[in-house]
């Protein structure tokens, strides 16, 4: 799974995203987390992991996401 990538949208998980995230850690890809960036205790609680990418949202539309947001 080296060229996998999770991209993982989330919106006010603080309590549950960590668990989440804590489960992944075996596996060996990329993880992207997508927040809007008024969900700061959602990214607050997130924000020590070393391999999780957080990807600030810029609008709240979940079509408008583009690569350019995801910088691979």
């Amino acid at each position: 799974m080296n060229n996998l990538t999770l991209l993982i949208p989330a919106n006010k998980e603080a309590e549950s995203l960590p668990i989440f995230l804590n489960e992944l850690t075996s596996y060996n890809c990329k993880k992207m987390v997508v927040l809007q960036k008024e969900d700061l205790e959602t990214i607050n609680s997130i924000k020590d992991f070393k391999d999780i990418q957080i990807i600030i949202q810029k609008k709240r539309d979940t079509e408008v996401l583009s690569r350019r947001d995801l910088k691979m």
